[in-house]
This record gives structure tokens, sequence and C-alpha cells, in this order.
């Protein structure tokens, strides 16, 4: 069977440039696909909405990767892979999810909807601008390797973070997934709290799923180290092929 596309799924509030750094590792062995989700980048004239997102990139994967794909997902891309394979596992040859074994149920979702509710707030009472150098010093500082300037230049927008936040609130997504069958690759940051303590929920639940925990890491793997991200997805991809 021949060696299946890589869709790359960028994180809330980001957009597809944020995989500057790896789209140089992983073009040279592998086709490569990227996205701008509903809420982000050049779709950023609408909000975000998860349904619309998973039908934009079942839709991508019928015209550009007919024999299905590999989805990679951090973040919020990871839960949307996750809602993907759970629509169309015919067409997910495999899954990356990053940062996302941590559910929004229960108290979570209580937590999320505030979050995105404060979120919203936030930008309403300061404005985009303002907050926008705000996060762009505190992004440098955490995540110094992150292709900022690239993100900036491809549509940072920060209500991108508080309608996902307010999409994904109560949202079952591991029973859908049970009906994907193919390979998982999990991978966590060393310091992300939330998805450490989902971890064993996951496994147990997905025990064909393979974890990865990155040291020194925190939430959003792939904006702390984006090379060590690529490879990892890169080396599950051999493997699977």
């Amino acid at each position: 069977m021949a060696v299946p596309p890589i869709l790359l799924i960028h994180g809330a509030a980001l957009n597809r440039r944020m995989w500057d750094p790896a789209l140089p590792i992983l073009g040279a062995e592998f086709t490569v696909l990227t996205i701008d989700l509903p809420g982000h980048g050049r779709a950023g004239d609408r909000p975000f909405r998860l349904d619309q997102a998973v039908a934009e990139v079942v839709e991508l994967l019928r015209t550009q990767a007919p024999d299905g794909a590999v989805l990679a997902g951090d973040s919020l891309g990871g839960y949307v892979s996750m809602a993907v394979a759970g629509v169309a596992p015919d067409r997910v040859r495999g899954l990356v999810a990053s940062g996302c074994t941590h559910e929004f149920r229960g108290l979570a979702a209580v937590s999320a909807r505030v979050g995105s509710w404060l979120g919203q707030a936030l930008v309403s009472a300061f404005g985009s601008t303002r907050l926008l150098a705000r996060v762009q010093t505190r992004v440098r500082q955490v995540y110094p390797q992150a292709p900022l300037d690239s993100i900036l230049e491809g549509g940072l927008r920060l209500e991108g973070r508080a309608e996902a936040l307010a999409e994904l609130a109560g949202r079952d997504l591991l029973t859908p997934l049970e009906r994907y069958q193919g390979p998982i690759l999990a991978i966590n940051g060393e310091l992300d709290r939330p998805n450490r303590r989902g971890e064993a929920g996951f496994l147990r639940r997905f025990p064909r799923a393979r974890l990865e925990v990155v040291p020194r890491s925190p939430h959003g793997v792939s904006l702390w180290d984006p090379a060590l991200f690529a490879r990892l997805v890169g080396s599950f991809v051999r493997e699977i092929r």
C-alpha cells in the first residue's frame, strides 16, 4: 500500500502557518497537507464550529487524499482529528492525537464554558490588538521555538480559542472514536497536567494506542518543539505504512 499523506491540523487561535518548521522535515519524505479550520487563519471570517470543521476536513480528504491520510493534530487540531476519525474512519490511515487525552465533560465542561466566556469578554473589553501584544509576549516566553512571525502572518485570531472551548464543552468525542480501528499515537507534554490526568483513561479505552510523553513540554508539543513533533509523526507513519 502506498505511503499515506499527512494532514497537519493546527491548534485553537492559530493557523496552518504554525506548521512551517515541520514542513521541511516531513515534506522531505511524505506528502503533507495543511488546513485553516473555520474561525482561524484564512477562514477567520466565520466562527469556529466543530461540525463544520469536521466536514471541511472530510471534504479535503475526499478530494486530496482519496485513499486516506494520517491525521496529526495538536490541541484543538487533535480533537478535530479524533472527531473526523469517528465519523469517517475509512478515510483515516493513522491518528496522531496530541494534547487531547483530556475530555471537556462534567466539571471540565463547566470550566471550558467559563473559559470561553472570559475569553470573549476580554476581547470585547480590551480589543484584539491590545490582547494580541500580550499573547505574543507570553508565546515567546513559553514557546521560544514556535514560528510566531509566521503564525501572525497567517492570522492569529484570539476569538478562535473561546469558540473552540464552547464547542468542545460537554462533547463526547471518545465514543464515536471507537468506530475507528486504526493505529493511534497519543502525545502529551510532561507538564500538561489536564491531559496527563486523562492519559490512563484514554489508554484503557483505546488499548491499541501508543503514548509518547515529551519531557519538560507544556501543552502544545508542536509549538514547544516543532522538529521533535515532526519526527514523532514521521516515525509513526513509517510504522503503519
